[in-house]
């Protein structure tokens, strides 16, 4: 009996360890917090997991099946990255540190008279301030949309949150009546530079 419980032991430690990818996202050295991390097979294209850096810019996806994958990363500010394909052979694999650029915006003149952060965490909810910010320049509300901490926006445009959807999106703090369809519409029709209804 104590033998069949030490070899259950082994085994049961042998899976918890197994079967996961990370990584630390990073911009000039320093952590990216609340980067959008996915996972795509290679094959096809499927999008497999979704996750977010932490504070210290670390991720990390437990439970990948034996396959060929790529990760691509996002994060306000910065230009998208793509991973080249690699083959996750059901062990433990650590990607290192990836390295993010800032992204490229071309402005003819900047005048900053006060700024807000351009993220806030608040109680109830994640507040993304892009009025008067350089980030929303040339951007619509959709792409801005797809580069917040912890939104995925998949191919069919459907908003989830950390995994969870049926959101309510709020518009300048009104609530959207629209279907998921006619709000990816509406914010890709939508300038970050105009200003909201």
């Amino acid at each position: 009996m104590n033998h069949l419980i030490f070899v259950f032991l082994i085994l049961t430690s042998f899976t918890l360890h197994a079967q996961s990818i990370d990584g630390v996202i990073q911009d000039n050295n320093l952590p990216v917090s609340f980067a959008n991390v996915m996972l795509y097979k290679s094959t096809d294209t499927t999008l497999t997991k979704f996750t977010y850096s932490g504070d210290d810019g670390k991720f990390i996806f437990d439970n990948v099946a034996k396959d060929n994958y790529y990760i691509q990363v996002s994060y306000v500010g910065l230009q998208d990255y793509k991973s080249e394909t690699f083959f996750f052979d059901g062990m433990d694999k650590n990607l290192g540190n990836i390295n993010m650029n800032a992204g490229s915006v071309s402005l003819t003149e900047v005048v900053v008279t006060a700024s807000k952060p351009i993220m806030e965490v608040k109680a109830d909810k994640l507040v993304l301030n892009v009025a008067g910010s350089v980030l929303a320049s040339g951007d619509d509300a959709l792409s801005l949309l797809r580069k917040a901490p912890g939104v995925l926006v998949d191919n069919n445009e459907n908003i989830s949150l950390l995994g969870k959807s049926g959101l309510v999106i709020y518009i300048d703090g009104k609530p959207s009546p629209l279907t998921a369809s006619e709000l990816a519409n509406m914010l890709k029709n939508m300038s970050l530079n105009d200003p909201f209804g």
